[in-house]
């Protein structure tokens, strides 16, 4: 182990789990409507299309200049395609509806996958804020303050942008309305949650591996794993606050009768072999097995003597270089929503016998066994 356990234990991860680590595709535009697919973050594109009508108004910037539109021209055109946009808005709605209706599976979050996958929440606030913005435009037509032209040029792109939104919007529909889409939607999200569960249980099982054979080679043994009792062994503990030479015995009383905690961010092997020579030469040493996030009091102790055993004084304040500590961050939350979804709905499947569905259920469970077997084994 290098001189940080957290590099290691984030190299062995990236190295041996690049399906839980994989890098992401530069891909902005995908990015983007990832961003904006959902209902919370869909309501940001309002103020954004908004800001861009608006900027043409006031700024006058120059490539909107490109093109000369008289006014009375301006106003037939932005009637035009007001009436063109809410129509195909209309349509689109209807056709939407329609496919909702043949989906083979009506169920809460089959239909919130079904909205995720398509982009739904992105296109349909783009495309109904823009008939909104057109349809207000063209009740202000023939107001002197309004610079129409401006209007239809950046108009004219949005509608472009927005009938390419449009027909991304029906390819995927057309492709997500039978059962195969479920299980091939329900797979993507059920493996996200399973990675990022695994991106916190596979450094916690390779720090503590790994912090476990430092200690090994240092002579020391698992003393919770040989069952141990510690309670009569001399303990050194990892506080990392100074103690003034300055303070009074009732002050150190308070400063360890404290309940603060402190969480292990980084683990320092080459100063742990240097704490282990300040301690050689005493009775049998037993440590406590620790892992990258491991929760610990101000009195935690870590490493155990023989009872009576006198520890050099150095060896307190050397342990003390040992450890990296933070205060502890607020608990990080696992979701199972579509975990505990795919299982009810496989059970479901399996009474019902439909052997197609059985098949790509079997296929995700056989994905999630294999990562747990490989995190067990090489962890």
């Amino acid at each position: 182990m290098s001189r940080s356990l957290s590099k290691d234990v984030q190299q062995f991860a990236k190295a041996n789990f690049p399906e839980v680590y994989g890098k992401q595709r530069f891909a902005p535009i995908k990015r983007l409507l990832h961003f904006f697919n959902s209902p919370n973050r869909g309501l940001l594109i309002i103020p954004i299309i908004l800001s861009i009508f608006i900027v043409g108004q006031i700024i006058n910037p120059s490539f909107l200049q490109w093109m000369h539109i008289s006014s009375d021209t301006a106003r037939i055109i932005i009637d035009q395609r007001t009436a063109n946009l809410a129509t195909i808005f209309s349509i689109t709605l209807v056709v939407i509806g329609w496919l909702l209706t043949n989906l083979s599976v009506r169920e809460s979050l089959s239909f919130q996958l079904l909205f995720k996958k398509t982009y739904l929440y992105p296109i349909f606030y783009f495309v109904s804020t823009l008939t909104a913005c057109l349809i207000l435009f063209s009740l202000l037509r023939h107001e002197s303050f309004i610079n129409l032209p401006n209007i239809v040029i950046a108009g004219t792109g949005l509608i472009i942008l927005a009938l390419i939104l449009i027909t991304t919007l029906f390819i995927k529909f057309i492709n997500v309305v039978d059962s195969a889409f479920l299980y091939n939607a329900l797979s993507i999200e059920v493996m996200k949650e399973i990675h990022f569960q695994a991106q916190f249980e596979i450094p916690r099982r390779r720090s503590t591996t790994e912090y476990s054979q430092v200690c090994e080679n240092i002579n020391l043994t698992d003393g919770i794993r040989f069952n141990t009792d510690l309670s009569n062994h001399t303990g050194i503990n990892i506080t990392p606050l100074e103690i003034k030479e300055e303070q009074k015995p009732t002050d150190l009383v308070d400063l360890f009768a404290s309940k603060q905690k402190f969480e292990i961010v980084d683990i320092n092997a080459e100063k742990l072999k240097s704490f282990s020579k300040s301690v050689s030469g005493t009775l049998a040493g037993y440590y406590r097995p620790l892992y990258l996030g491991s929760q610990i009091t101000e009195n935690f102790h870590p490493f155990y003597f023989e009872n009576n055993t006198v520890l050099p004084a150095e060896s307190s304040k050397k342990l003390r270089k040992v450890y990296k500590l933070r205060t502890p961050r607020e608990p990080v939350e696992f979701s199972s929503r579509h975990l505990t979804y795919f299982n009810e709905r496989f059970l479901k499947d399996v009474k019902e016998g439909k052997k197609e569905n059985i098949e790509n259920g079997l296929e995700i469970y056989a994905r999630i066994f294999d990562l747990e077997n490989k995190i067990n084994s090489i962890c």
